[in-house]
């Protein structure tokens, strides 16, 4: 199972990617090996017959619950009878429920947290190549060299590009310093990337105990790969989310935390003042300026209006647009909202010309409407809060360190803060990777469940008797009957 886990992880970072589109979807890699899911269970549930462990827990309530207002939304377009719309929220329902599915299976599959470790593992060695590529490709865009630019092969990307010849990751150009973005879309998705990547690296040291990555200059060349990309992608999302992360140590661990954060702080100041006189050598650009002046401008209010601004390009005055224009969609239909997947077909996503809103609060009040952005809110809010009771626990019963399950669970809750941040920014609720991301994080948290005994489940079993006991029974009435003879 570990195996297929890294293959998921390794797979999780090329959305911009697919393997083939069906119209205007484009299928990446992560989505088609959810279909590994499909056959472990089958292979699991039918062919050995054993029985699925559901969770009796909060977490499986609101991930059914998601499913719920997600069919509600679509029944509710189906009645309404547009055609467009229908079409559109059975097509979206279908990728949702594929999507749901395999979280379900993953929650009640034996997945253990040894496994999960292992397959994180995967994870840092992609996040270390990933993270120096991003580097590379400063000085590549520069110098035009290879690789400097990705073209967009996914169609889902594709849709918000078709009245333009742009068809590349988005980076906004300072001179001769473009924002770093790596093999993702735009730079926020690598500054995302990389807080969380940190997370998962600086909670379990800030809190005193061992980490998934065992090799100390390995886990320090991620720790500085990660500052450097969050750094180097100019993103104010990055920023937010890695002083968020830091913010919730010094709460949860005062004593343990603060010489080290004070440290470290200082270390990465230091990374940060090298790495900016570099980029400002070679490119006449101050990055620490660059930020100073964006912030002032929002501080100012002068982000929001384009034509004062003093950050070109400056993404609050994209981001302000689509809260207003989800809102008017939201108008259209208040309650159940106008369907899943058709923000791009409501009256004022026509009349504003756009696809979908870059924000899932957005999305959610707008095609699930008041009851989607309700049930979908306290989930988040009831997932971070679940890990975070778990991770009281944890840390209360002291519990055996170095254990898989003692390098995962301090930073669960951190985690799912990093969701709850990046639904203002980022939309994701029909995407694979938010899945599984959800998968991970909800499994592991499970196990974690299970260990410290508050856990409940109910036995599912699928058949009477598994497959394979059928066909050895039956290989075995052959043979006698083949002696008899």
């Amino acid at each position: 199972m570990s195996v297929y886990l890294g293959m998921l992880f390794a797979s999780s970072v090329l959305g911009f990617f697919h393997v083939l589109a069906i119209g205007t979807f484009g299928l990446s890699l992560l989505e088609f090996l959810f279909l590994g899911a499909v056959v472990a269970a089958f292979v699991h549930g039918v062919w050995f017959g054993k029985p699925f462990r559901v969770p009796r827990r909060f977490e499986t309530g609101a991930v059914v619950s998601l499913l719920g207002v997600v069919l509600l939304s679509a029944l509710m377009t189906v009645l309404r009878g547009e055609g467009p719309q229908v079409m559109q929220s059975f097509k979206t329902f279908l990728h949702f429920a594929y999507l749901w599915g395999f979280c379900m299976i993953m929650l009640c599959l034996p997945i253990t947290a040894e496994d999960w470790r292992k397959a994180l593992q995967v994870h840092f060695v992609v996040a270390a190549g990933i993270m120096l590529f991003g580097l590379y490709q400063l000085p590549a865009r520069a110098l035009d060299l290879p690789l400097a630019w990705i073209d967009i092969t996914n169609a889902s990307f594709q849709r918000g590009y078709e009245e333009t010849l742009e068809t590349t990751q988005i980076a906004l150009k300072f001179k001769d310093f473009y924002r770093a973005t790596s093999i993702f879309s735009e730079p926020s998705a690598l500054a995302g990337y990389a807080t969380a990547t940190l997370s998962m690296l600086i909670v379990p040291y800030f809190r005193g105990t061992r980490s998934v990555i065992e090799r100390r200059w390995f886990f320090w060349t991620v720790v500085v790969l990660s500052v450097m990309s969050i750094f180097l992608a100019f993103s104010l999302t990055g920023i937010v989310m890695a002083g968020a992360v830091l913010a919730l140590v010094m709460i949860l661990y005062p004593r343990r935390s603060i010489r080290k954060i004070a440290v470290v702080g200082a270390v990465v100041l230091a990374l940060i003042g090298v790495a900016d006189r570099v980029v400002e050598a070679t490119t006449s650009v101050s990055v620490v300026e660059l930020f100073a002046t964006r912030v002032t401008s929002l501080v100012s209010g002068k982000a929001s209006q384009e034509e004062s601004g003093t950050i070109s390009g400056e993404s609050i005055t994209q981001r302000t647009a689509d809260y207003r224009v989800s809102f008017e969609v939201w108008q259209e239909q208040p309650v159940t909202g106008v369907g899943p997947g058709n923000f791009a077909t409501s009256v004022a996503g026509m009349r504003h010309n756009q696809p979908f809103p870059s924000t899932t609060i957005g999305s959610v009040l707008s095609e699930l409407g008041v009851v989607g952005a309700v049930v979908f809110t306290l989930a988040l809010l009831g997932f971070f809060t679940v890990s975070l009771i778990v991770e009281r626990r944890w840390t209360a019963s002291l519990p055996e360190e170095g254990t898989a399950l003692d390098r995962i669970v301090p930073f669960l809750p951190f985690r799912w803060l990093l969701i709850i941040l990046t639904a203002f920014t980022g939309n994701f609720l029909v995407s694979a990777y938010f899945w599984f991301e959800a998968s991970f994080l909800l499994s592991a948290l499970g196990s974690a469940r299970q260990a410290l005994g508050m856990d409940r489940w109910r036995e599912v079993q699928l058949v009477r008797e598994g497959w394979r006991s059928r066909w050895v029974r039956a290989q075995e009435a052959k043979g006698q009957h083949g002696a008899h003879h």
